[in-house]
């Protein structure tokens, strides 16, 4: 069986799998490892811990429980033979760039395998960045004070607390919408803020993420571009399913 926790501090770690029997397989899943930046054009809501508090959770895991890799995870699922008591598995969405200084010295450090989910369209262009860190850039950063032609409504940007609100309801927004539909509003909204578009770079190169294989980290398919998977056709989820896992086997 399986106990899955995310953007936990080391308390909330700490409770969550102390909650579950010996014999179920913890999932501790992970997106951004990063301390928050006002500055920054990426969306804080995809750090799941700061800096300091991933090292303290790794130092939890390592001396409370038995990390895992995800090829040990299949090969029990196969055979039936179980894992060892208190097992824990450590996975990271979508391949941020600051996993590479923030994470990975950390899992070396103990000695912790983990599992690093790639959507593959993304590494190695810089130019492309996930739709909710457009959206967030684009509102948080604009130059106007209001929005007044959105699909939610007159939006005001007078504040910070006020773009977090209008990000938020946007975000909600955008996920009701079929897929290509979604990504279309996400473009018409990128460019009538003009908010921060300045090119930088999300997700690991290539190299990096070779890096991170030959580290003892697992590379894992997430798709190819990521798109919001119930919002598009079964034959389309099967493509970028299986066009990710053909791109990590190159």
């Amino acid at each position: 069986m399986i106990n899955q926790t995310e953007h936990s501090n080391t308390d909330t770690l700490h409770s969550a799998t102390e909650e579950a029997p010996a014999n179920f397989l913890r999932v501790l899943t992970y997106h951004r490892v990063a301390n928050p930046d006002p500055e920054s054009p990426l969306s804080p809501q995809l750090i799941s811990a700061t800096v300091a508090d991933f090292a303290k959770q790794m130092e939890f895991v390592s001396r409370n429980y038995r990390a895992v890799t995800m090829e040990a995870v299949l090969e029990a699922a196969v055979s039936g033979k179980p894992l060892p008591r208190r097992a824990v598995i450590i996975t990271f969405d979508d391949g941020y760039y600051d996993l590479l200084n923030h994470a990975l010295p950390v899992l070396t450090h103990f000695r912790i395998p983990a599992t690093v989910f790639v959507p593959t369209s993304y590494p190695d262009h810089p130019d492309r960045a996930f739709w909710w860190d457009r959206l967030y850039g684009a509102v948080m950063f604009a130059p106007q004070e209001q929005l007044q032609d959105s699909p939610v409504g007159p939006l005001s940007l007078k504040d910070r607390e006020a773009r977090w609100m209008a990000v938020r309801r946007l975000q909600n927004h955008v996920k009701t919408l079929p897929h290509h539909e979604a990504m279309a509003l996400v473009d018409t909204l990128y460019q009538t803020l003009e908010g921060d578009k300045t090119p930088r770079k999300t997700v690991m190169s290539w190299d990096e993420l070779r890096y991170f294989h030959k580290s003892g980290i697992t590379l894992a398919a997430h798709t190819q571009t990521h798109p919001l998977l119930d919002q598009i056709p079964l034959e389309e989820v099967r493509r970028e399913v299986t066009g990710s896992q053909a791109d990590l086997q190159r």
